[in-house]
């Protein structure tokens, strides 16, 4: 794991480009917290943006669920990537955004 995009507060989102499939676009999505990291497969679902979320693991084990707010707000990522890609023609390789959680 990574210490270095564990942040002393709030939330950082890591996503890195996984590949297109047929009608879909793929990222690694991790949720990076101070005490646990979470990582996701967020697809894109092309056309349209749907965005959804699956659970690839937790560090350490037993940490608790990320927060329903701190999940919408990785869609919300996800959809944005979504219309960047659709205005510039191409999808992001790496995006790296922190939030606060208070």
């Amino acid at each position: 794991m990574s210490q270095d995009l564990r942040p002393q507060q709030g939330v950082r989102f890591e996503l890195e480009w996984l590949g297109m499939e047929q009608q879909s676009v793929r990222y690694r999505a991790c949720l990076h917290l101070p005490q646990a990291r979470h990582e996701y497969t967020l697809r894109i679902v092309l056309p349209g943006g749907t965005c959804t979320l699956a659970e690839v693991g937790h560090d350490p084990p037993g940490a608790p669920a990320p927060s329903a707010s701190v999940l919408e707000h990785l869609l919300r990522l996800g959809r944005q990537l979504y219309r960047d890609a659709q205005r510039d023609g191409t999808w992001k390789r790496r995006v790296l955004r922190w939030r606060d959680l208070e």
